[in-house]
């Protein structure tokens, strides 16, 4: 059996107007298209988290979107 541990990532977004289909982790080779891994803000200070199982060892990419968008556009700028 793979060995997974909790990972934790969190982005304020308390400076951007978020999206009403909200924030989502994406990309990569695991993290799949912008929608799939909703981010949430449960206390609403404007931190979006998420939680994910992730196997021990991982490395790779990943980005933000702001919002569920199939064309990539509501990427985050990484320039």
């Amino acid at each position: 059996k793979e060995q997974v541990e909790p990972v934790t990532w969190k982005f304020n977004m308390a400076n951007e107007e978020v999206s009403p289909d909200g924030v989502f982790l994406a990309g990569g080779d695991y993290f799949g298209t912008p929608g799939e891994n909703a981010m949430t803000d449960v206390d609403g200070d404007g931190v979006w988290t998420i939680t994910m199982a992730m196997p021990l060892g991982y490395s790779g990419a990943y980005t933000l979107t702001n919002g569920a968008c199939g064309d990539w556009s509501c990427k985050e700028n990484i320039v």
